[in-house]
């Protein structure tokens, strides 16, 4: 199901002429959410999207109307778990000091012939 809604949306003409990725996610907790990206490009799901995950969780943190000026989410993907920590000003309601946390696993190699 999210194959097709991530193809659905990924195309939709809001998002013309170049498409974007979709993010899909799932609370867990009060600082953690569950995420799977289907990202342009691949065409498909993959196991983990870094830029995704740090937007997922400033999302799940707005979406609490959170004040809490220090957070620690975690964010769990196929590919693993990531930390996303960030510092949060309610006054002026801006995020800060964006820090991705997590595991880096060699997934592919191959050659070109030119």
């Amino acid at each position: 199901r999210l194959l097709e809604e991530g193809a659905r949306l990924r195309n939709h003409n809001e998002f013309q002429p170049k498409g974007t990725n979709i993010n899909f996610v799932m609370p867990l907790e009060e600082r953690q959410i569950s995420l799977r990206t289907y990202e342009r490009g691949v065409e498909g799901l993959t196991l983990a999207c870094g830029t995704g995950a740090i937007a997922s969780a400033l999302t799940w943190h707005h979406h609490q109307s959170s004040n809490r000026t220090e957070n620690h989410y975690k964010v769990d993907t196929d590919g693993g778990q990531l930390q996303v920590k960030f510092a949060y000003d309610p006054d002026k309601q801006q995020y800060s000091n964006i820090l991705l946390e997590g595991p880096a696993h060699f997934v592919f190699n191959g050659q070109i012939k030119v």
